[in-house]
């Protein structure tokens, strides 16, 4: 993934735009977000940092709700792991 995009998702993301969102319109697949964080440590750690700064906090982390309604950060994302295993 281009730096150039690597950068316009992070800023997307710290302005509060659904990360969904984000990805479609940056032709972006979730696949490709999460397997370059898993490859690359650098980017694994702005990612998550975006993430985690940007979370809402009406929400319960972990859990299928906030997933739901869009958390993708780390507490959520291995609740849906989870889950999905089952």
């Amino acid at each position: 993934m281009p730096v150039d995009t690597r950068q316009q998702l992070l800023d997307s993301i710290y302005r509060g735009e659904p990360f969904r969102t984000v990805l479609r319109d940056l032709g972006l697949t979730s696949n490709q977000v999460f397997g370059l964080a898993r490859a690359d440590e650098e980017w694994s750690r702005a990612l998550e940092a975006a993430l985690t700064a940007s979370r809402r906090d009406d929400l319960q982390h972990g859990t299928n709700a906030a997933y739901v309604h869009g958390c993708v950060c780390s507490e959520c994302r291995e609740h849906q792991r989870v889950r999905m295993a089952r």
